[in-house]
């Protein structure tokens, strides 16, 4: 049966590919947008280790949403919502993901010292609150998440 989920990923880079491959084998429909006109081997490549992974969720999801992330294997989940550009931005660099909805602005200053991060994920539609030019310099993939899940307003507790 085929998922009615549809991720878009923004970047082709080795985190935007990896994960439209591992959503793909997920059974969710996955489009990638590059903006290069052809893709090149650069950099020295990012990897998140299965066995040491972990997560802010800055925005409320569903409750769904959370237990996918916390049934994931070597996955350690943290929700934490409602904090400052400056809390989130001492905070994101102790995180390999984040997950935020369209409250949390992640802008140029949050990401300023990006540490660890290497991944945000946008639940709902578009990624118009992710400076994605500051995401492109730290060399972060942005995926933007359009699922049932992500738009039922659901919170978590």
């Amino acid at each position: 049966m085929a998922s009615a989920r549809h991720v878009i990923v923004a970047g082709a880079g080795i985190a935007g590919l990896t994960a439209a491959l591992a959503l793909a084998r997920a059974g969710l429909r996955t489009t990638v947008f590059e903006q290069a006109a052809k893709l090149e081997e650069t950099g020295a490549g990012i990897q998140l280790s299965p066995n040491a992974t972990r997560v802010l969720i800055a925005d409320a999801i569903s409750d769904q949403g959370v237990k996918v992330l916390r049934d994931t294997p070597g996955f350690e989940v943290t929700v934490e919502t409602g904090m400052s550009p400056r809390e989130l931005g001492e905070t994101i660099g102790e995180y390999d993901g984040l997950v935020v909805r369209s409250a949390t602005k992640v802008t140029k200053d949050v990401l300023a010292s990006p540490g660890r991060l290497r991944v945000i994920g946008r639940a709902g539609t578009g990624v118009d609150n992710i400076d994605l030019d500051a995401a492109t310099r730290a060399n972060l993939g942005a995926l933007g998440i359009e699922a049932s899940a992500a738009r039922t307003g659901e919170t978590t507790g």
